[in-house]
C-alpha cells in the first residue's frame, strides 16, 4: 500500500502540473482542480513517510493539507458551474482550517515517534474534523450542481455535455469517503484503532480521485459551456460567490422534489407581470414557430435564440412554457424531439434507416440521449416502438 501511495503522489504531481500549465477556457477550475490533486499528494505523502518509520514533525505539518481538499473540490464546481466566478479575500477563510490544525500539530508536537496516550484522541479528532470537512464541502458541491442543472433545463435543449454528471459522481464518492473515514475516527476516539486503518479509505479513495481527474477532469477543460459558435456561453450561474459551503446561495432555498419544485414556479409566477391572455398569445406564436418551422430539429437550440425569434425575454419565454405547458425549456424541446422521432418510426420511407439516423433527423445529438429520453416519454425504447408501430 506505502509503494501505491508514493506512486499516487508521483502522478498526482504531474496531473496538477499539466493542469497549471495546460491551455483551457476556464483557467481558474484547472487551478482548483491542480490545488485539489496536490492537497491530496501532499496528504498521501505524510502517510507513506509515516509508514517508513520517519519521525519528523513535518508529517504533521503534511497531513492538513486534507483539509484543503475539500475547498478546492467545491470551488473547482463553483468555477465549472458559474464561469463568472472570481476568488476574493473573503475566500481565504476556507484555508484557516488548515492553518489552525498545523498551529495544533506544531504546538503538540505530532508526530508518529510521540503519538501515545492522550495524543491518539487528538489525532482522531483531527481526522474526524477532516472527514467533516469533506462531507460539508462535498455536499455544498452536490447542491449547487442540482442547481446548475436545473438552470440548464430552463436555457439549453441538449445538455450531456455540459450537465457535469460526472462531477456529481465524483462528488457523491468524496461524500461518501469522508462519511467512512468519519466512523472510523470516531471509532477510534471510543475505542482504539490503528491509525493505519484509513489508508485502507484513503489509498484507493485517492485512486479513484486521481484516474477521474486524468479521463474527465481533462476532458472538461475543453468542454465546459455550450454556446454560439466554439466559444462556450455563460449559463445563468445556478450559485452565487459570497455562498458559504455548507448553503451555498441560490435562487432556490433547498433541493426540493418536481412537485415541490412547480408549485414554486407557480407561487412565482403569480407574483409576475406576464397575465394569462398575452401568455397565451405567446404560447400561440411559439406553437405556430414550431410548426412551420420546426426549429426543435437544431440540437443546440437555446431559450435565448428561441426567444429572440418571438421577440420576448428568455425568462418570459420560461414563464410561458411553466405556465401553460408545465415543463422546462429542455423537456418541452425534447417532447417535440420525440415525437417527430416517432413519426419517422412509423414512416415507411424510414423504415431502412437506423435508430442512430432517426435520433440526429429527430433533433438529437446522441443515440443514448435519444434512447434514454424516449423511453422516459413513450414506455419503451425507440426499436421495440418501431417493431410495433
Amino acid at each position: 500500500m506505502t509503494e501505491l501511495a508514493f506512486a499516487l503522489v508521483a502522478q498526482g504531481g504531474l496531473l496538477a502540473l499539466i493542469l497549471v500549465v495546460m491551455e483551457s477556457r476556464s483557467p481558474l477550475a484547472n487551478r482548483f482542480l491542480a490545488g485539489l490533486l496536490v492537497a491530496l499528494s501532499v496528504s498521501l505523502l505524510a502517510r507513506a513517510l509515516a509508514t517508513r518509520g520517519i519521525h519528523l514533525r513535518l508529517i504533521g505539518t503534511l497531513y492538513n493539507a486534507t483539509f484543503l481538499i475539500g475547498p478546492s473540490f467545491y470551488f473547482y464546481s463553483r468555477a465549472l458551474a458559474n464561469r463568472a466566478f472570481r476568488l476574493r479575500p473573503g475566500h481565504l477563510l476556507h484555508a484557516l482550517p488548515t492553518l489552525l490544525s498545523i498551529v495544533v500539530t506544531q504546538s503538540i508536537g505530532l508526530d508518529r515517534g510521540n503519538v501515545t496516550g492522550s495524543l491518539v484522541r487528538v489525532v482522531a479528532l483531527i481526522g474526524l474534523l477532516n472527514a467533516s470537512s469533506l462531507v460539508v464541502y462535498s455536499g455544498a458541491a452536490l447542491r449547487l450542481l442540482d442547481r446548475y442543472r436545473r438552470a440548464l433545463l430552463d436555457h439549453y435543449s441538449t445538455i450531456e455535455r455540459i450537465s457535469l454528471g460526472w462531477l456529481k459522481v465524483l462528488a457523491m464518492i468524496v461524500l461518501s469517503s469522508g462519511v467512512i473515514i468519519a466512523v472510523m475516527n470516531c471509532v477510534r476516539l471510543i475505542h482504539g484503532l490503528p491509525s493505519e486503518a484509513n489508508a485502507l479509505v484513503v489509498v484507493p479513495f485517492s485512486l479513484v480521485v486521481f484516474y477521474t481527474v486524468a479521463i474527465f477532469g481533462f476532458r472538461q477543460s475543453s468542454v465546459l459551456l455550450m454556446g454560439a459558435g466554439a466559444e462556450p456561453a455563460a449559463a445563468p450561474p445556478p450559485a452565487a460567490d459570497e455562498a458559504p459551503p455548507a448553503a451555498p446561495e441560490s435562487e432556490d432555498a433547498d433541493e426540493v422534489d418536481e412537485a415541490d419544485e412547480t408549485a414554486g414556479r407557480a407561487a412565482k409566477y403569480e407574483r409576475s407581470g406576464l397575465d394569462d391572455a398575452r401568455a397565451r398569445r405567446i404560447w400561440s406564436r411559439l406553437e405556430q414557430l414550431m410548426n412551420t418551422e420546426a426549429l426543435y430539429l437544431d440540437p443546440d437550440l437555446q431559450v435565448s435564440a428561441l426567444a429572440q425569434r418571438l421577440e420576448v425575454s428568455p425568462q418570459t419565454l420560461s414563464e410561458v412554457l411553466g405556465r401553460i405547458a408545465g415543463s422546462r425549456f429542455y423537456d418541452y424541446i425534447n417532447r417535440l424531439r420525440v415525437e417527430r422521432a416517432r413519426q419517422l418510426l412509423r414512416d415507411a420511407a424510414w423504415a431502412e434507416r437506423s435508430v442512430l439516423e432517426i435520433a440526429l433527423a429527430a433533433g438529437f445529438n446522441s443515440k443514448s440521449t435519444f434512447n434514454k429520453y424516449f423511453k422516459q416519454e413513450v414506455g419503451q425504447t425507440p426499436t421495440a416502438y418501431r417493431q410495433v408501430a
